[in-house]
C-alpha cells in the first residue's frame, strides 16, 4: 500500500537509489546535483545532504560540492520572487516550533516496530548483512566502503532521527513506521551482502532454507497486518 499510495517516502526513495546508484557510477557531480534537492522532496533530506559533504570532501572531488547547494538556490530564487525570501526553507519551516500535537512514544518504537517494516525474514538477513559487512569494514577497507558507511550512516541517521522526534514528541511527529520506506532502499544491498554471504554446501540444505525464507516471507504479511484488513471502529 505505501508503495502503491502517492506518499513522499517513496519518491524519496527514489531519489535515494537515483544518489546512490551515481555514486556506484562514481557520477559524484551528478549525484550531488540529484542530493541538493532531495531537502524539498522530505526535510530528512538535509541528513543524506550533510553525509555527503564529507565523503566528497575525503574523495577530493572539489567541483561537485558546490552542487550540493544546487537544489536550495534553484527554490532560494522562486522563494525570493514568490515570497519574497530567499531563506523561506528555514523561515518557513512547517514544523518549525510543531509541538507534541500527536503525542510521543517510546524511543524504541522504530526499533521494535522493524519486524513491521522489514518482516521477520528480511530482518533478520539484514542483521546478518550488517555483521557481515562490519567485519569485512574492521578487517580492511573493500571497494567502495566510503560509499557504504554512507549507505548505512543515511539509513541510521533516520531510524535515529525519526526515534528521537517520536520519543520527545516534537516536530509533528506521528510515529508513523512507513518513513523508514525513505531509506529502505539503502537496506537492500546488505541484504544481498548477507545472501551472497550464506554459504549452504548441500543442495538438500539450500532447497530446505530457500523453501523456508520465501513461506515466511508470504506469511508475514497475512501474519503481521491481519490481511485481509479488519474494519476499524470509525468504519463500522
Amino acid at each position: 500500500n505505501n508503495v502503491l499510495a502517492g506518499l513522499t517516502e517513496v519518491l524519496f526513495a527514489a531519489f535515494v537509489i537515483a544518489i546512490l546508484w551515481q555514486l556506484l557510477q562514481k557520477n559524484w557531480k551528478t549525484a550531488a546535483l540529484i542530493a541538493s534537492f532531495i531537502p524539498f522532496v522530505r526535510s530528512e533530506g538535509q541528513l543524506l545532504v550533510v553525509l555527503l559533504f564529507p565523503v566528497l570532501i575525503w574523495l577530493r572531488q572539489w567541483k561537485a560540492i558546490p552542487l550540493l547547494f544546487a537544489g536550495f538556490v534553484f527554490y532560494g530564487i522562486i522563494g525570493q520572487l514568490v515570497l519574497h525570501d530567499f531563506w523561506w526553507y528555514f523561515t518557513n519551516d512547517p514544523y518549525k516550533g510543531f509541538g507534541s500535537v500527536y503525542g510521543s512514544g517510546p524511543w524504541h518504537h522504530f526499533i521494535f516496530g522493524s519486524v513491521g517494516i522489514f518482516g521477520a525474514p528480511l530482518l533478520v538477513v539484514f542483521i546478518l548483512g550488517c555483521f557481515y559487512l562490519t567485519d569485512r569494514l574492521l578487517k580492511g577497507r573493500p571497494d567502495n566502503w566510503l560509499i557504504i558507511l554512507f549507505a548505512l550512516g543515511a539509513f541510521a541517521g533516520i531510524y535515529v532521527t525519526h526515534s528521537v522526534l517520536w520519543a520527545k514528541g516534537i516536530k509533528g511527529s506521528l510515529g508513523l513506521l512507513r518513513v523508514i520506506i525513505c531509506v529502505f532502499p539503502l537496506a537492500i544491498p546488505v541484504m544481498l551482502y548477507a545472501f551472497g554471504k550464506i554459504n549452504l554446501h548441500s543442495p538438500l540444505l539450500r532447497r530446505v532454507g530457500v523453501a523456508a525464507f520465501l513461506g515466511l516471507a508470504l506469511l508475514m504479511p497475512y501474519y503481521y497486518y491481519q490481511i485481509p484488513a479488519k474494519k476499524t471502529v470509525e468504519e463500522k
